[in-house]
């Protein structure tokens, strides 16, 4: 029982120096790594699909939580899980 919660305790002590620095970033700083790595997210669990991912950088943070919920969903089809998905990146590829 000592090992896991000793184990715990270095970890918790690694850590805390990588908190401070997140802390020191900027709301905008945030929100774009919190982008980075949802759009990253989408595109490694799309590129196998067919889908078209060139658009992927022009989502919004709304459309790729959308996206994420949509691949999340475990009701659909994945022909609706497309049809759906399509839609969303087609509207970001005519964002300019």
């Amino acid at each position: 029982m000592k090992s896991p919660i000793k184990a715990l305790m270095i970890a918790a002590t690694l850590a805390l120096p990588m908190a401070g620095s997140v802390s020191a970033m900027t709301d905008d700083e945030v929100m774009s790594m919190g982008h980075s790595m949802l759009t990253g997210g989408i595109y490694n669990a799309l590129k196998g699909s067919g889908l078209n991912t060139d658009a992927i950088a022009k989502l919004t943070l709304g459309e790729a939580a959308l996206i994420s919920n949509i691949l999340r969903d475990g009701s659909e089809t994945s022909q609706t899980k497309d049809f759906k998905i399509k839609k969303i990146l087609d509207t970001a590829a005519e964002r300019s």
